[in-house]
């Protein structure tokens, strides 16, 4: 039990926003990033997500195998994602890549 608590824990840690620290002479300071919960995803920007999360780095075409659906509600979703600045793109042209922030 105490060791799937414990890959639970790593994975959120993975995708955790970490904090920015810089250290002067006589201080220290610590940049909190802004984190916003009110993102109102669809079910396949949840899948889209999901699945970069699982997988890393991936092509729009590897994307919609995976998450199984069709090339324009693939682009519809990742632009979505895009916008939120949730998702990157990578790369451009033919080896274009999407990738988490």
């Amino acid at each position: 039990m105490y060791r799937r608590f414990q890959n639970r824990r790593t994975v959120r840690a993975e995708f955790a926003i970490k904090p920015d620290y810089h250290i002067f002479s006589n201080s220290i300071q610590i940049i909190l990033p802004v984190i916003k919960s009110d993102y109102k995803l669809n079910e396949t920007e949840k899948k889209l997500l999901n699945i970069l999360k699982i997988n890393g780095s991936m092509t729009r075409n590897e994307i919609e195998k995976a998450a199984e659906i069709d090339k324009s509600k693939a682009i519809r979703g990742l632009n979505r994602l895009i916008e939120k600045k949730m998702i990157q793109k990578r790369d451009l042209g033919r080896g274009t890549k999407y990738e988490i922030v």
